[in-house]
């Protein structure tokens, strides 16, 4: 996974950052479904797949807010508050999806 950094952004920029990720989206859902088989070359690949999302995961989604503010001509002021919001939104949905699992258990 942290080897594939560099490799994952520069297939961002040349392959666009919304199919990217859409690919982010497919590789993380191979990713999970790979942990319910036993064969180990099955459990490798999902293990790869895995890096690889989490590659796109900490790269692309940022280059494409940045980019979508660049292409707008949205203050650069504004940048700042935009990832504010998605962080403090993460965090929001991340607590109500653990009171969600805490009352069905």
């Amino acid at each position: 996974g942290m080897s594939l950094g560099s490799v994952v952004g520069g297939l961002a920029d040349g392959w666009g950052r919304k199919r990217m990720a859409l690919v982010y989206c497919a590789c993380y859902t191979l990713s999970c479904l790979a942990k319910h088989f036993r064969p180990f070359w099955v459990l490798l690949l999902g293990r790869v797949l895995g890096g690889i999302a989490t590659s796109l995961l900490f790269s692309v989604f940022d280059a494409w807010l940045i980019r979508a503010h660049a292409i707008r001509r949205i203050d650069k002021s504004y940048l700042s508050d935009s990832f504010s919001a998605a962080n403090f939104g993460s965090s929001v949905v991340a607590i109500l999806a653990g009171l969600v699992c805490k009352s069905v258990d």
